[in-house]
């Protein structure tokens, strides 16, 4: 099943060409009209019949599948609300446990609260925790709840894709959707600063009154997966490091990693949201024990799965990097838009 997700994703991509994979792309293409439709009609229905709840709502989303940083957003949304005298509240899916446990780990008394129904958990944030703002953790193509601000990221080392809606490309929905976003945040500007140009003037042309941000992901500390001790960032510069994640862009942690100084001896990249098992973790022992190294470092979001499966970490220590979301920017319009929200 892995293999087949796989080649399905690189068609999307366009990784692939020939015979086969054009027939195959040919039925993706077909698939992919009918489900812009559905979508579209979905979008329709559910927006006239949208509900307002009793509080601020702020969404988080995206045009692409997965990887542009929608989770550090939201906790860095979350944070900054708290800090500035709101009481906000996180409403995620839960389709992966990811994401909703590195939320719960790191936003500490901020409520996040996790359920498909986000109407139903955005009443129980409103009635149970007296929240005043809800913010939806990938929440763009959720239209049963009326928001306030919509904030889209896009990966500036590759925003759209190949341009195609799922399932023959990367897109959620068309490039057209761009224009329900108030305020558009390129993200991992660091690595994408070649293709930041570009990327806003191709916004201009399609939404010429939306509001441009750009940020990066910050690494903001390092610690022992198995101790939970804190280390420098300056422990990683000229270490010879294994990197393991399954993550959607494991290309721009490997990147974030090289700024720090690592030197990446070898990689191994599962698919998103991957199940890890523990004879799988003894492979990679044997791998880096061959290889002499003594690092393993993986990505916030793998950390939880890989706590859980208790692994003895005798033969390679296995370090977690925290990064945090930082508006590069037009940081003060995007400050100034989520105060005037309290102002209406």
């Amino acid at each position: 099943m892995d293999t087949m997700k796989r080649y399905i994703y690189s068609l999307m991509r366009d990784d692939r060409s020939g015979f086969v994979a054009g027939i195959f792309k040919a039925v993706l293409s077909f698939v992919s009209f009918f489900y812009s439709l559905t979508v579209d009609m979905i979008r329709f229905v559910k927006t006239h019949a949208s509900r307002r709840l009793p509080c601020k709502v702020i969404s988080v989303g995206n045009m692409t599948l997965g990887g542009t940083g929608k989770t550090p957003l939201t906790c860095m949304l979350a944070e900054y609300l708290k800090k500035n005298g709101r009481n906000p509240a996180v409403l995620i899916r839960g389709y992966g446990e990811d994401e909703w446990k590195m939320l719960k780990a790191k936003l500490g008394d901020i409520p996040v609260i996790v359920g498909r129904d986000r109407i139903a958990t955005g009443r129980e944030a409103c009635e149970k925790f007296n929240a005043d703002t809800l913010i939806l953790d990938d929440g763009f193509q959720h239209w049963s709840i009326k928001r306030d601000l919509d904030i889209v990221l896009l990966d500036s080392t590759d925003p759209f894709g190949n341009g195609k809606v799922f399932p023959r490309g990367l897109l959620r929905e068309g490039i057209r959707g761009l224009n329900r976003a108030d305020i558009v945040m390129l993200t991992k500007t660091d690595m994408g600063r070649a293709n930041i140009e570009r990327i806003k003037g191709e916004l201009k042309d399609r939404v010429p009154d939306t509001p441009v941000a750009e940020s990066i992901h910050q690494p903001a500390g390092i610690y022992e997966l198995g101790t939970g001790k804190e280390l420098a960032l300056s422990s990683l510069r000229g270490e010879k490091v294994f990197v393991l994640s399954s993550i959607v862009n494991s290309g721009y942690f490997e990147y974030t990693l090289k700024t720090l100084g690592a030197e990446i001896a070898s990689t191994l990249h599962y698919p998103d949201h991957y199940d890890y098992k523990a004879k799988e973790m003894q492979r990679v022992f044997g791998e880096t024990e061959r290889l002499n190294i003594k690092t393993i470092v993986t990505t916030e979001k793998d950390a939880p799965k890989l706590k859980e499966l208790e692994i003895k970490e005798d033969k390679a220590r296995i370090l977690v990097l925290r990064v945090e979301f930082k508006v590069t920017g037009q940081k003060e319009l995007f400050n100034d838009r989520l105060h005037t929200l309290y102002s209406r």
